[in-house]
C-alpha cells in the first residue's frame, strides 16, 4: 500500500526538470519489507527525467553516540552493496522525539518516504496521526510492503 500526502500538481512529471528537485529522504527502518520497497521506489523515481540526478538520502536515527559508529558502518556497507547510489546519514536522537528529528531533517527535502505500520482496526485514527506527524513537510509517500517479499534480492549488486 502506498499513500501520497502532498500537492499532486507539484510532483507532475514534465520534460523539464524543475530546479528545486534535489533530494529524496528515505527514513530507514531496515531492508525488510518497507525499507526495501521505499528504496526501490526512490530509485525508480530517480530514473525519470524529472527526478534524474536527485540525491537519495537514507536516514537512520540512533539513540546515542555509542550506537552511531556501528550504525554508520552498517549503513555504509548496505549502501555499498546496493545499486541505487543512496547517501547514508546517521542522526543522533539525543533525547529528541522522532517527529522532531523528521521535521528538522526533511523540511528541505523535495520528497519524503516513510514506512507504515500495519494499521489496526482504528485506521482512521492512525491515518490522522500520520497527517499530523508530517504536517509542514514536503510531499510524503507512506509505504506498507507485503511481509513476504525479499527486496534484498532486487536491490543488491550482481
Amino acid at each position: 500500500m502506498i499513500i501520497f500526502r502532498g500537492e499532486p500538481q507539484t510532483y507532475e512529471l514534465s520534460r523539464r526538470r524543475p530546479p528545486h528537485y534535489r533530494r529524496i529522504d528515505v527514513w530507514w527502518g531496515g531492508l525488510q519489507a518497507n525499507g526495501g520497497l521505499m528504496l526501490i521506489l526512490a530509485y525508480l523515481l530517480r530514473t525519470s527525467l524529472t527526478w534524474r540526478g536527485v540525491e537519495i538520502r537514507l536516514n537512520l536515527v540512533v539513540p546515542n553516540q555509542a550506537a552511531a559508529k556501528a550504525a554508520q558502518t552498517n549503513l555504509q556497507r548496505l549502501v555499498d552493496g546496493l545499486r541505487i547510489g543512496a547517501t547514508p546519514r546517521v542522526i543522533l536522537a539525543e533525547g529528541r522525539p522522532f517527529d522532531t528529528i523528521l521535521k528538522q531533517s526533511s523540511e528541505t527535502a523535495d520528497l519524503v518516504f516513510l514506512g507504515l505500520a500495519t494499521p489496526n482496526e482504528h485506521f482512521s485514527q492512525y491515518y490522522l496521526s500520520l497527517q499530523q506527524r508530517t504536517a509542514g513537510l514536503p510531499g510524503t509517500i507512506f509505504v506498507l510492503a507485503s511481509e513476504d517479499l525479499e527486496f534484498a534480492e532486487v536491490l543488491q549488486k550482481e
